[in-house]
């Protein structure tokens, strides 16, 4: 039986699909429910930081905010989802206040603009238009793995990355070894690598194989240092791996654009709307 056009679907029937992993739905509502975060990021939103940011800016990071934590969702109805919503946006301002005020306290730090060490410091700022570039790549960083991994991939990527899982707690979720969810992250990640890049994609020969066995192991070492460390240079690191050293460093770099996603810890959950 042919399903439905999304477009007549009840928001109710996305929420269902959206959880069961359809990133088709997912998009769905994040366009049927755009208004709704508009309104809240205007109603909310103030120009924090150097160069502010807009109400049109705080959509948009809302809007990635939706994607990334949408798995912790409770509710299964329009009204639950509306105030989930509204909260998303709201935690989305806090952050970006901390974000201005943490800024302004290093603004507060700074040495004088003719000294020796300002002259010779690398320069940081970033801005509008290179803030809203990096946020418009995470959007489709954040919609590529939804759209673009296998079934698996997609899973572990997604509960690392965009929800703050650990590796050891994945393993207990999915009831899979350690080694098994860093090798399907580790491939997850190169296959994204490739599709940004447009790379070519490995072959199944046993030259092939026996890299991508090197890689899990060391992907998989390195995420416990992370884990331990939280802070590794992944150029060192690849070093030590001089069997696979060049393809280690070349994907422990590009993964660092998923390790800017990573929240600090798995966001909110459902209930209804105040």
């Amino acid at each position: 039986m042919k399903k439905p056009p999304l477009l007549e679907l009840s928001v109710e029937a996305l929420i269902r699909l959206a959880k069961e992993g359809d990133s088709a739905a997912l998009e769905e509502l994040l366009t049927r429910f755009h208004d709704v975060i508009q309104a809240h990021a205007k109603r909310y939103g103030k120009p924090y930081g150097p160069g502010g940011t807009r109400p049109s800016d705080l959509s948009q990071l809302a809007s990635m905010r939706v994607l990334q934590q949408f798995s912790t969702f409770k509710g299964q109805s329009e009204g639950e989802l509306r105030g989930w919503l509204k909260r998303v946006v709201a935690s989305q301002v806090v952050q970006t206040v901390r974000h201005a005020t943490r800024q302004k306290r290093d603004e507060s730090d700074a040495v004088p603009f003719d000294s020796d060490e300002a002259r010779n410091a690398p320069t940081r700022q970033r801005s509008p238009s290179q803030v809203v570039s990096q946020q418009q790549e995470a959007l489709q960083l954040i919609r590529s793995i939804h759209t673009e991994l296998s079934g698996g991939q997609s899973d572990v990527v997604k509960a690392y990355y965009l929800d703050g899982h650990s590796l050891k707690d994945i393993a207990l979720q999915m009831d899979k070894s350690e080694d098994a969810v860093a090798s399907l992250m580790q491939r997850g990640v190169g296959a994204l690598k490739q599709y940004f890049l447009g790379e070519r994609v490995a072959g199944d020969g046993d030259e092939d194989a026996a890299k991508q066995s090197r890689l899990d192991n060391a992907f998989l070492a390195y995420l416990r240092r992370l884990a331990a460390e939280t802070d590794v240079d992944p150029v060192s690191f690849a070093a030590g791996y001089s069997d696979c050293s060049p393809e280690l460093e070349r994907l422990l770099l590009w993964a660092g654009r998923l390790q800017a996603l990573r929240p600090p810890e798995p966001f909110g959950t459902g209930g209804t709307e105040d």
